[in-house]
């Protein structure tokens, strides 16, 4: 074998070692409180917490996973016999946008359903109920910057997303924020209330899910973990 050869057998076989010492792994996500199977009143404040532990990110216990990338979704399931599809419609990965939505820093100003800088996700469904144009509009004005429109607050420009990305985040936010059914919580602890719709007899199941999105190795193919319990309420 030459000299040439050799060197390349050898720069081949590190590149192999190099790409397996690389390999990302998936996140575990656990949901710690409340544990599944309670039954609590409607509309009490819940405590909960979450864990994350991923191996090339960190331990959230640690303080080394950032607290707004890590999601926990609460929706009312009606029917008590869905539990079963319930439970693995839940542990399907979360939709696109909604992955985009927690790798943006959105979460730094808006909250699901309170003001923080901004206005919550669900007020602003109610300004602008899902359409193609409000779609295009609210992208505009993630992408630009806009102020006056929610009295002295100021979006500003987000030169780093995409188009496709600005759009398919507030696809994302009007499709699904405004949903009576669901609410959204962000950080690896807090508190929750189960509730249901108006007018919408009690009598079915809340899934919880927790959900992290990993950065993968250098940001390249990451990879979702989740968990999730069922609670009832009375």
């Amino acid at each position: 074998m030459t000299c040439a050869s050799h060197l390349a057998l050898t720069c081949f076989f590190l590149s192999c070692t190099i790409a397996v010492a690389q390999q990302n792994n998936r996140p575990v996500v656990k949901i710690t409180t409340p544990s599944s199977g309670r039954t609590y009143l409607l509309n009490t404040l819940i405590p909960y917490t979450i864990s994350v532990s991923d191996k090339e990110d960190g331990e959230s216990k640690y303080e080394e996973i950032n607290n707004l990338e890590v999601f926990l979704s609460v929706r009312y399931i009606q029917d008590a016999s869905q539990e079963t599809m319930a439970r693995k419609t839940a542990s399907e990965p979360d939709a696109p946008g909604f992955v985009l939505l927690q790798k943006s820093n959105c979460i730094t100003c808006h909250a699901f359903n309170a003001p923080l800088i901004g206005p919550a996700f669900t007020e602003i469904t109610r300004r602008y109920p899902p359409s193609k144009p409000n779609e295009i509009a609210l992208a505009k004005s993630v992408l630009e910057g806009s102020s006056g429109i929610w009295g002295s607050a100021v979006m500003p420009s987000h030169p780093d997303l995409s188009p496709e990305t600005a759009r398919q985040i507030v696809a994302w936010i009007l499709q699904n924020a405004g949903d009576p059914k669901s609410n959204y919580y962000s950080g690896t602890a807090g508190a929750l209330r189960l509730t249901i719709p108006e007018g919408v007899d009690a009598g079915g199941f809340f899934i919880l899910r927790a959900s992290y999105t990993d950065h993968g190795i250098d940001n390249r193919n990451p990879l979702q973990g989740d968990d999730v319990v069922l609670l009832h309420a009375k």
